[in-house]
């Protein structure tokens, strides 16, 4: 479901908007605009060569993935909520892998939020679904940690 809803949100972005041509909504609180991103997350790592943004976001980001989803297929120990939380990343990761592959290593980003002195980078829907997971996953662990008052292999959702 998450890559389906980034794939989605990215086809109609490509196609509906233009970099020269932002759509400002709620305000200017949320701003549409289309921009190919060769590097990660907020474009770190864009100034890299092309052979190793290749090797670092597109054959790194593939092991992730295969690791990433190993350890949620496998480990049987894991929380529901950790689960979903894992479960939203990879739907990131996945989503942001895909465009790599099919647009020559760039990733289709178009939404900005600029709440008060709050300002993102542009993003899109992929990097809120591994940034929620991430968040979620962080907050089940801990709540597991304070009810058990020490992570227990046999029950943490970090051990595998």
């Amino acid at each position: 479901m998450t890559v389906g809803c980034d794939q989605m949100s990215k086809v109609a972005a490509r196609a509906f908007l233009s970099p020269a041509h932002p759509i400002n909504l709620f305000g200017g609180a949320l701003k549409l605009t289309l921009s190919q991103n060769v590097g990660a997350f907020l474009g770190v790592g864009s100034r890299l060569s092309a052979s190793w943004r290749f090797l670092l976001f597109t054959v790194g980001g593939a092991v992730i993935i295969l690791v990433g989803l190993y350890y949620l297929i496998f480990n049987k120990q894991l929380s529901n909520a950790a689960v979903v939380a894992l479960s939203l990343v990879l739907g990131g990761a996945i989503g942001n892998q895909m465009d790599r592959l099919l647009f020559h290593g760039s990733v289709t980003d178009f939404l900005f939020v600029s709440l008060g002195p709050l300002h993102t980078g542009l993003f899109n829907v992929a990097d809120m679904a591994v940034l929620f997971g991430a968040f979620y996953f962080l907050i089940d662990s801990k709540r597991r940690f304070d009810k058990q008052g020490s992570l227990d292999p046999d029950t943490s959702a970090l051990s595998g």
